[in-house]
């Protein structure tokens, strides 16, 4: 559970995190839950209230929870990428004057102290990263650190905004800042005491416009993220903004590129099929390429989003919000599982199944 304030292999195990032996990704634990999910009705007595003989001999996960139900995270998530994770996070925007960074940036983050993974996400062209609370808290519960800068004010205006070089590089600059600066910044400024970011190139993942600009920074070094998930992505030459998807991307990491049946469709299609998905995964040949074929290019927003009107949130076909928010956060969660060395983390999370609809394109 969460409180926030304002592919084809095999099935998913029992816990993402678990799976990994990362301490890192693991909830922490004081006694509570200890040693359960080893097996049916293990570790009987370590866990809080449980007594001998209450779990053990019993069918699979049907023990746990019992006696005072508290500490396993069962029922909240725990194990399934699609779902809320076991972490209680917070949330803090810091202004540019806290962090010395070009751009503001909002921070969802577990409260419990330990070391995490960052994850950048670079919004879509004129939206506000408010207006994907929901996925990008769903991956903060997770167990990972997620930055999300605001890379221009989301106005409703699509006139006067900078180019996609240009945010590039004010993109780049946060995306130092995750290893340089933001543990220092967590403490002093974000109030996550004994939260520390681990230090690595964070994982990276982008919507729309958000993954040109991502493309602009991984095309010129491949190493500045280590895992990658790009969400109905957009290329095209416009408003004298160049095409950034020239050639093969040398990227390394696990990638997933998800794109939307609706996003080419309608009067002004928002995620153009010559730009759009398809594009960039014949510029990233060792990406998943899955599609979503009954969402939408703007699905992944919020059911409320205060002030997106018109041009920005009326004009993308859509379908259900709800279900591709999960899908989009469980892909998300799935890389960086894969990333931390869970080779098997996205098949499972294709086959698990997934809230949405899902196919992949070979």
């Amino acid at each position: 559970m969460y409180s926030r304030p304002a592919f084809l292999v095999l099935l998913l195990s029992a816990s993402l995190w678990g799976a990994l032996g990362c301490a890192s990704l693991s909830p922490p634990t004081e006694g509570e839950g200890e040693g359960e999910g080893e097996g049916e009705g293990e570790g009987e007595g370590e866990g809080e209230g449980e007594g001998e003989g209450e779990a053990e001999g019993e069918g699979e996960g049907e023990g746990e929870g019992e006696g005072e139900g508290e500490g396993e995270g069962e029922g909240e998530g725990e194990g399934d990428v699609y779902a809320p994770g076991p972490f209680d996070i917070d949330v803090v925007t810091l202004p540019t004057s806290a962090t010395g960074l070009s751009v503001s940036v909002r921070i969802s983050a577990p409260t419990a102290p330990g070391t995490y993974p960052v994850l950048v996400y670079q919004h879509g062209f004129i939206l506000d990263v408010e207006w994907t609370s929901g996925v990008l808290d769903q991956v903060a519960s997770h167990g990972i650190i997620v930055v999300a800068p605001q890379m221009y004010r989301a106005d409703n205006n699509p006139l006067f905004k900078p180019t996609t070089i240009e945010e590039a590089a004010d993109a780049s600059e946060v995306w130092s800042w995750t290893a340089l600066n933001l543990n220092a910044d967590l403490t002093e400024q974000g109030g996550f005491p004994g939260v520390i970011a681990d230090g690595a190139a964070p994982l990276v993942a982008a919507h729309s416009r958000g993954a040109k600009v991502s493309w602009r920074i991984l095309s010129v070094d491949g190493a500045r993220a280590r895992g990658l998930v790009l969400l109905d992505p957009v290329d095209g030459a416009r408003n004298n903004d160049g095409e950034a998807v020239d050639g093969a991307l040398d990227f390394d990491g696990p990638a997933i590129i998800l794109g939307t049946g609706l996003g080419p469709t309608g009067n002004q299609a928002c995620a153009p099929a010559a730009d759009g998905h398809t594009r960039f995964a014949a510029s990233l040949s060792t990406a998943i390429h899955l599609l979503a074929d009954d969402a939408g290019h703007n699905d992944l927003l919020d059911d409320e989003t205060p002030g997106c009107f018109g041009f920005v949130c009326g004009v993308c076909p859509g379908g259900e919000r709800p279900p591709y928010r999960r899908l989009s956060a469980g892909l998300i969660t799935a890389m960086a599982a894969a990333a931390a060395g869970d080779t098997t983390a996205i098949a499972a999370a294709i086959t698990a199944p997934p809230p949405v609809g899902l196919r992949s394109i070979p």
